[in-house]
């Protein structure tokens, strides 16, 4: 995901952004990964990580970094081949999905 983002502030040049659509699947994988190893570890000890108020922010990080990546997953896919002629418009869009991909703490 930092790959993309960084490539939509205009880093990574070299990069088509028609070739951000061969990224997204591992993005994808990775997130299910995520998923899966924060149920197995939240069925160990529910009532614990419920009790936890930092438990409800990183589950609310993770779902609002998933509803990131499917509107990039949509946009790239609709609108990379008009960008690599004229540079992307959704630069606050990226932003916050360094922000979140750097910074947004992992399941438990």
């Amino acid at each position: 995901m930092s790959i993309i983002g960084l490539r939509l502030l205009g880093l990574f040049h070299t990069i088509p952004y028609t070739s951000l659509n061969r990224l997204v699947p591992f993005v994808w994988i990775a997130v299910f990964f995520q998923v899966i190893s924060g149920v197995t570890l939240w069925i160990t000890k529910p009532a614990q990580y419920l009790a936890d108020g930092m438990f409800e922010v990183k589950f609310t990080l993770v779902v609002v970094a998933i509803v990131v990546m499917g509107h990039f997953h949509n946009t790239i896919r609709r609108e990379a081949a008009g960008w690599d002629s004229r540079g992307p418009s959704h630069r606050a869009a990226s932003n916050l999905s360094l922000l979140l991909a750097c910074y947004g703490p992992p399941l438990p």
